[in-house]
This record gives C-alpha cells, sequence and structure tokens, in this order.
C-alpha cells in the first residue's frame, strides 16, 4: 500500500483532453532575441509530456519538469505561468534545453488540486507564441477536482469576441449578498479568453465563484485601476462536476474617465495641426479651447475654425493661415466643445512648434471622392437614408465660398437645382438640395443621387420580454462602405419598432435600461454592483426593403437575447 502512495514518475505525452486544455490566445511580453541563420521559425512550441503527468494523483513532489518540442524563453514563461491555489511564494522556473523546471517554494497542501495554467505569453527563441494558454492539473489527495464554468467574453460596444483577457475565479464567500475584491484579494483560479471570446475554468474544486475578466495587462490577476473589466451578472457562480455546466456570458466595459491629451503639433499651409492622444468630437465653438502665440512676442494669432482631419480623427486644422518660420506657443483648455467618445472633455495642454521654411502651397484643392463614402458604380444612383447628406471632400482645407464655385447641381429634368454648401471636417463639405433626385458634378466627376422614400426602406420590430418601458434596442450595420447605428426605446408593453432602415443585413443589441440614462451600465466589481441585462443578437437580422422583419418576443438571459422570430409582412399586409 505504500508504495501505492507513491507519485507517479514516469513521463508521458500530455493528454490533450480535460487534463490539458487549450484555452486561449493573448498578447505576449518581453521579446526574447532570436538566433540568427536559417529559415524563419513559425513553428510555436508544444507541450510533449510532464512529470507529475497531466492529472495525476498522490503528488507529493514540489517539484514539476516540463518537456516542450523546442527550448522556449524562460522570461516569457515566467509572466505566462500561474498557479492554484495561488502560492505565498512565487514558483522558481529554469529552463535547460527542452526541459522547464517548476519549484513550488510553498509546502503542498494535502488533499487538494493545483493547477498550472501556461499563459500563450510563452514564446520560443525564436518569439513564436503557444497558440492557446495550457492547463496542467494534478492532485495531492486521492481526486481530482472536477468543477467547471465556462463562459466567453465580448465588447460590450460591439459584440465583437475578445481574446487574451484574464478570467478570474474567487471562491464566494457564504454570504451571497457579499462579493470578494478583486482589487484587492488574490483569484483561487485563472484562465484566458481564446481567439472565439470563449473561456474554461477547469479543476475547480466545488463550491460558489465570483466570476471576472480583466485587460489584466501587468498579470497580476488583481483589477487593477484604468483596467477594463466585465462584471459577472451574480455574484456567486456555482461550479458543477457534471451534468449542466453553468455558461456565462460576460461583456467588457472600457471605462474611460480621461480627457483627450495633447500629443504633438505642426504647421501647415493652413495652420496648425494639433494631434491628440484618441479621437475626438468638436462642436459649435471648439476654437475657443485653442491658444496659439508668437513665442518671443506674446502676439496671439488669430484662429478662424477649428476643423477635425478626416483621414485621421485624432487631429483637429486650427485654421490660422500661413505662420512665420518663427517659435509658437499651442494651448489647449477644457472645453465643452472638444470631447471624446465618451463625453470626457479636453485636457489642458501647451507645446511648442516651429514652422519650417518651405514655400507656401497655392496649388489648387484637388477633388478626392464624393461623400458618403460608400462605393457606388459610375452609372448607379446612390440611395441616401434619412440622416445622410451628400458631400465632397478635396485635398486639402477649402471654404465654403470656394467649394460652391467648384460644384454644380442638376435635378432629375437636367436643369440646374438650388442648394447650400457647409463645412463639414477640414476639407470637406456637405450640400443640402431641395430636390428628391440629383447629379453633383465636380469638373468632370458626377454621382446620381436620390432621397430614400419609405418604398426604399424596411423596419424591424418586435418585443422585448420583460423591459416595459426600460428596454432599449440598437440595431447596428456597418457593411458596403455604409454605417448605420441607431436605437430606439420600448414602449410600456416592451414592443419596437426600428424603421426607415436602409435594406442589409443587422445586428442587434437589447439592453434594460434601469438606470434611464439611454446607456449601458456594465456594472462594479467592488463594492459589487450587477450590470445591466444586455446581450446582442446571435447572427444577423436581414432587412428588405417595404417589409416588416417581426423577430417576436426577444428574451434576455445570462448575458445573452434570444428571439422568437415572427414573420416578415410585406408594407401591404402589414398596414
Amino acid at each position: 500500500m505504500e508504495a501505492e502512495r507513491r507519485p507517479r514518475r514516469g513521463r508521458r505525452i500530455a493528454p490533450t483532453g480535460a487534463p490539458l486544455l487549450a484555452l486561449a490566445f493573448l498578447a505576449g511580453c518581453a521579446t526574447p532575441l532570436r538566433p540568427s541563420g536559417g529559415p524563419e521559425d513559425r513553428t510555436p512550441p508544444r507541450l510533449l509530456a510532464s512529470e507529475p503527468a497531466a492529472g495525476a494523483v498522490r503528488v507529493s513532489s514540489r517539484r514539476i519538469v516540463l518537456t516542450f518540442s523546442e527550448r522556449v524563453d524562460e522570461a516569457s514563461l515566467r509572466r505566462a505561468l500561474s498557479v492554484a491555489p495561488a502560492p505565498i511564494l512565487p514558483p522558481d522556473v529554469r529552463t535547460r534545453g527542452r526541459e522547464a523546471e517548476i519549484l513550488l517554494r510553498d509546502s503542498l497542501r494535502s488533499d487538494i488540486t493545483y493547477v498550472l495554467t501556461i499563459g500563450s505569453e510563452l514564446r520560443d527563441l525564436h518569439g513564436v507564441m503557444l497558440p492557446a494558454a495550457l492547463t496542467l492539473a494534478f492532485a495531492t489527495g486521492d481526486r481530482i477536482d472536477a468543477g467547471r464554468i465556462e463562459g466567453s467574453v465580448s465588447d460590450a460596444a460591439s459584440g465583437r469576441a475578445l481574446a487574451g483577457l484574464t478570467v478570474v475565479a474567487h471562491r464566494a464567500p457564504a454570504d451571497s449578498s457579499v462579493a470578494p475584491d478583486p482589487r484587492t484579494a488574490i483569484p483561487h483560479y485563472r484562465s484566458q479568453t481564446a481567439a472565439d471570446g470563449s473561456f474554461a475554468l477547469g479543476y475547480l474544486r466545488s463550491g460558489r465563484y465570483f466570476i471576472a475578466a480583466l485587460d489584466d495587462r501587468d498579470r497580476d490577476g488583481l483589477a487593477d485601476a484604468g483596467e477594463a473589466f466585465a462584471a459577472p451578472p451574480t455574484p456567486a457562480i456555482a461550479a458543477a462536476d457534471s451534468g449542466d455546466v453553468p455558461r456565462l456570458t460576460l461583456f467588457l466595459l472600457r471605462a474611460d474617465t480621461t480627457g483627450p491629451q495633447l500629443r504633438g503639433a505642426r504647421a501647415e499651409d493652413d495652420g496648425v495641426v494639433a494631434r491628440f492622444d484618441e479621437t475626438v468630437a468638436l462642436g459649435a465653438g471648439a476654437a475657443g479651447a485653442f491658444a496659439l502665440e508668437d513665442s518671443a512676442s506674446g502676439r496671439a494669432v488669430a484662429i478662424a475654425g477649428a476643423w477635425l482631419r478626416p483621414e485621421d480623427r485624432r487631429e483637429v486644422l486650427l485654421e490660422s493661415g500661413p505662420l512665420a518660420p518663427t517659435r509658437y506657443t499651442l494651448t489647449v483648455a477644457p472645453h465643452p466643445a472638444v470631447a471624446d467618445s465618451s463625453g470626457n472633455v479636453v485636457a489642458a495642454g501647451r507645446l511648442s512648434l516651429t514652422p519650417r521654411r518651405t514655400p507656401a502651397d497655392t496649388a489648387r484643392a484637388r477633388f478626392i471622392r464624393f461623400l458618403p463614402e460608400a462605393p457606388v458604380a459610375a452609372d448607379s444612383t446612390y440611395l441616401l437614408v434619412p440622416g445622410e447628406q451628400p458631400g465632397v471632400r478635396f485635398s486639402r482645407a477649402v471654404d465654403t465660398l470656394a467649394a460652391r464655385g467648384r460644384l454644380a447641381v442638376r435635378d432629375a429634368s437636367g436643369a440646374t437645382a438650388a442648394f447650400r454648401v457647409s463645412r463639414a471636417d477640414a476639407s470637406s463639405v456637405q450640400l443640402e438640395i431641395g430636390a428628391v433626385e440629383y447629379v453633383v458634378t465636380v469638373g468632370s466627376a458626377e454621382r446620381h443621387y436620390r432621397a430614400a422614400t419609405s418604398d426604399d426602406l424596411g423596419a424591424i420590430v418586435g418585443r422585448v420580454a420583460g423591459a416595459g418601458a426600460d428596454g432599449i434596442v440598437e440595431v447596428v450595420a456597418e457593411g458596403a462602405g455604409r454605417r448605420v447605428r441607431r436605437t430606439v426605446r420600448t414602449d410600456v408593453a416592451g414592443a419596437f419598432a426600428h424603421r426607415g432602415l436602409p435594406p442589409g443585413a443587422y445586428r442587434l443589441r437589447v439592453m434594460i435600461d434601469r438606470d434611464g440614462d439611454a446607456t449601458w451600465d456594465g456594472g462594479r466589481l467592488a463594492p459589487y454592483a450587477s450590470p445591466e441585462p444586455m446581450g446582442w443578437l446571435p447572427g444577423t437580422v436581414r432587412v428588405r426593403a417595404r417589409w416588416d422583419t417581426d423577430l417576436g418576443a426577444i428574451t434576455l438571459g445570462g448575458g445573452t437575447a434570444s428571439a422568437e422570430h415572427g414573420d416578415e409582412q410585406g408594407r401591404e399586409e402589414a398596414q
């Protein structure tokens, strides 16, 4: 009997089932030096064997040896490794040839399952990372814990699956109203999201767990300030040893509390281009946020206007005209008309610039393209849906008077049509035209436009179960160069109707707006607050002209949304 209690010593090829899981992709860390010569290595390392073997029981040795298909970078292994239960002392990690030795410095706890996870940031000596994370479990007792929780993590705003996030599990206290604080408490288990956003927490001891996903850049397993996170729908999820495994759908909340920061500036013929660290939105009076002065004399330079650069919406053109080749100081002050997409007002900033001694570019602004940018055949008509306006983009800034002199508009009969021109951004103008169908000409280029009527458009209708008047349904379409993103509220019965939609495929996000602010609240990790119910319908919904696509009842639950999908109805039949 004594011999039976010895740990298993023979090295085996690691199995591919539950004892060894391929869990995730993750961005790597330090880049190792690459050996020179020979063809480029694109083959990631593979785990061939382990001692103790995957799934071993009655293990007493604190020494773990992993054998890979090739040499791995020691620093990346040290960073990629996590051990559950979390040790007090960090393990010693050493590599020798294709072997890696991991020494657990803490004494092994009796009758417990140890889980080693190696994140996909592990690299070989050529810098090739693991294609997915690896998990290896062994037990000091007679059995391997078999609890399991699965799920997926997606971006809340787009529904896109997110790879490489850290998923942590904390044992939940007996009082279900209390949640652990993931900002300070070391997690009991960790995992990573795979390329499709999925994750699996395996080998869990029976019990309930607080689950969260983190954009854990420093790999400390803690929810540090500023890191994006996904909070669970409830503070305690029971791990299942068998039967139905709990499956969570989590949505990452990218908390943004910092306004755009001024990062650079350069002089151009039309003025100064200010560059920020993120995209910005400009409102009326945005030029008032900026000040430009001659550093030597202190003389202020007038800024006639502030316009976004369409090629890069992190850049703002400040129209001041050509500048002398001397030193200038650009200052930006917090102003409500300059903010990021989260509504954070621009931060105060100040920097210097000196224009180069180059001849002024007096070349005429070239025609670039018609707007909107969605592609259309030369002999086809662009259908303008509600909210869209025709426009023209030039190669450089152009005022409305100069733009108007280069444009011509003819209606469907060929007669000249009246139009108004307004500035859209640094190098684009938009047109306001009273006609329904017309042709806009710039030199030899022309585009046909037609304003959509109800016969050109379709609708998506349905009902959100249990939402009442607190439901919000958002439709999103991004295809063929056309972007549509609209929201409607449900009525007291939870019903909604998205009308005036151009034909195409749409994705739907559904949420219940408990706080009435018309935006999704992703909750908090500490003190815990549950996120508002939200989910993306799987797949897309097809909209046809003159048809109402009826989704029937949409049910929200566990971070997912499902629809009954009622019948499509022709507009005449629906009425």
